[in-house]
């Protein structure tokens, strides 16, 4: 029956040609990872305050850097999968051993992830500001099933991306306005004095002015004099201002150093390179040590006042022209509290080198009250101008014998128009 066993035969065939043969389960697997980063809150690293941007980057911040990766499709549950990021370089030497016993990447470990394919997911890495330079991270990738064959916390030989992150943090320092120390009758009129600007990201800031400048090494100024200040507390996003009386002891040639401060954010900090201003000139006003000022009493019905400069301005003081006026007070008629100034001694002298002068002249007779004025003609360092007041009088000695001179009256008990 060659005809019927042909049939069989055809119909066993298409028999077969119709069983459903079940395709090989698809071997999971990841590939090299697209690698991201963002700046993130120091205090708190889960709020990021930039973007994600793909890396090889270059940034100007101060960190810290969270590493994010770009989730993959694999046949995990809930698309797990995990990561480990190894760092292969950085700058500024080794890092502080809190680091590397608390903190991924510092401290390896193979984080499991999960979510939608191509999320932009947060490793749980967060790279610290060393210094300036590149840091360069290995970043491998593991299916859901190779993480959990790696005994401990870690994992190796997966696909791996190499990528870099360059960082040029830099701050910028200037002198503003025009200061003046000491500042005396002069009204300040906006900043006067060192104005810095932080990189995003810093935590603090040092800075440092000097009077005769010399930069050092680091870029920082060293000088006859020096000031300082820094905070760790966390740098303002805007211009940080320091009063001209911090940063400057006095008149003469100065300028400042700036630097930023990041790291860790609980005691860990490394500061940027130090940028430092051009050299300015800062003059100061005329201002007499007023502990020092004295009236002396000389034979034949002489006076002799002695006017020294104060510390800080002595020696800029110092062959400047002073002008000593003496006046006597009176009242004014019907307008209590207001009295007019009759000049009855005027005499200048040229101050030493160490901005001290001494004037003579023959002593008031009349009763009364006087009021000296000091005024100063400038030198190249102190601007020309008038100190503060004398408060004088004229009375008559207990002793009969004696005659009336001039002396120091009670800022609180001279007045012209009592009684």
């Amino acid at each position: 029956m060659p005809i019927y066993r042909g049939l069989v035969a055809i119909a066993a065939a298409i028999a077969l040609a119709m069983v459903v043969v079940p395709a090989a389960a698809r071997a999971d697997s990841v590939t090299a990872p697209q690698v991201l980063v963002r700046l993130v809150d120091p205090s708190n690293a889960t709020v990021g305050v930039t973007p994600w941007q793909p890396l090889s980057a270059s940034l100007s911040s101060m960190g810290p850097y969270n590493i994010g990766i770009a989730l993959q499709s694999t046949a995990g549950e809930y698309n797990r999968q995990a990561v480990q990021i190894d760092i292969a370089s950085e700058p500024g030497g080794p890092v502080p051993s809190d680091w590397t016993s608390t903190f991924d990447p510092y401290l390896a470990y193979c984080e499991t992830l999960a979510g939608a394919p191509g999320t932009i997911a947060p490793t749980g890495a967060d790279l610290f500001y060393h210094g300036n330079g590149t840091y360069v991270l290995n970043v491998s990738m593991y299916t859901d099933a190779q993480h959990s064959g790696f005994p401990g916390n870690t994992c190796s030989g997966g696909p791996t991306s190499t990528v870099s992150l360059t960082v040029n943090a830099t701050p910028t320092a200037r002198i503003a306005g025009t200061p003046l120390v000491p500042r005396t009758t002069r009204k300040a009129h906006g900043d006067n004095g060192p104005v810095m600007s932080m990189p995003v990201g810093a935590q603090g800031y040092n800075w440092r002015c000097a009077r005769d400048p010399v930069v050092g090494p680091d870029g920082s100024v060293t000088g006859a004099v020096t000031t300082s200040g820094s905070d760790t507390s966390g740098a303002d996003a805007g211009a940080l201002v320091v009063d001209e009386t911090d940063a400057f002891t006095g008149p003469g040639r100065w300028a400042c150093s700036a630097q930023g401060l990041s790291g860790d954010n609980i005691g860990n900090e490394f500061g940027t390179p130090w940028v430092t201003t051009p050299t300015i000139t800062v003059r100061g006003e005329f201002e007499r040590d007023q502990t020092r000022t004295s009236l002396r009493r000389l034979a034949h019905g002489l006076m002799r006042l002695i006017v020294p400069a104060i510390k800080t301005v002595a020696s800029a003081a110092g062959h400047g022209k002073l002008t000593a006026t003496i006046n006597r007070a009176t009242c004014l008629s019907g307008r209590k509290g207001t009295f007019r100034l009759h000049k009855a001694v005027s005499r200048s002298v040229v101050l030493n080198a160490a901005g001290r002068g001494s004037v003579t002249f023959a002593s008031p007779r009349q009763p009364g009250f006087y009021l000296g004025q000091i005024s100063f003609g400038g030198t190249a360092l102190i601007l020309p101008g008038r100190d503060a007041d004398m408060f004088l009088g004229v009375f008559s000695p207990a002793n009969p014998h004696k005659k009336p001179s001039l002396q120091f009256v009670s800022p609180n008990s001279w007045d012209p128009c009592a009684g």
